[in-house]
């Protein structure tokens, strides 16, 4: 559900109008997580980590990324796993994107965790709905070393 007030919206699982992705992108409209929407993500969360204790075979989760899909990480390597696909992925040149384009991108991001299919643990998604309602903007250059995946 959207609900839109004046100084906030909420988001959870309806789509996200472009009349309020504007709003958020060109003010400090406030943003927050929908109780269904935070059910949603430790739901899913939740099932992660079990799978992970059930040692099953998920791509970039438990095994390596492209070519290395086929190696499996071990329990105690799967953080560093994650941290250095971001690693290799952190980068960018050009001009750094404007405010409100940050802002919408970070609003599209936090939707998008919202619908709880992503597996993505509920503190960082609250960190970015942090981030997001502290005005704080990322500096993101316009080319970046991947497309728009992730």
């Amino acid at each position: 559900m959207v609900i839109y007030s004046m100084n906030s919206i909420t988001i959870g699982n309806k789509k996200l109008t472009i009349d309020k992705l504007v709003s958020v992108a060109r003010s400090s409209i406030n943003v927050h997580l929908s109780d269904e929407a935070r059910n949603k993500i430790n739901k899913i969360y939740g099932m992660v980590l079990k799978w992970i204790d059930e040692k099953k075979v998920i791509y970039g989760l438990s095994t390596g990324f492209g070519a290395l899909s086929h190696v499996i990480i071990s329990k105690k390597n799967l953080k560093k796993l994650q941290r250095n696909i971001i690693l290799s992925h952190a980068a960018g040149v050009g001009n750094f994107m404007d405010k409100d384009i940050v802002r919408a991108m970070m609003l599209l991001k936090l939707n998008d965790f919202s619908m709880g299919h992503s597996g993505i643990s509920i503190k960082t998604v609250e960190t970015l709905e942090y981030i997001l309602n502290a005005g704080i903007i990322p500096l993101i250059p316009e080319k970046g070393s991947v497309g728009a995946s992730g």
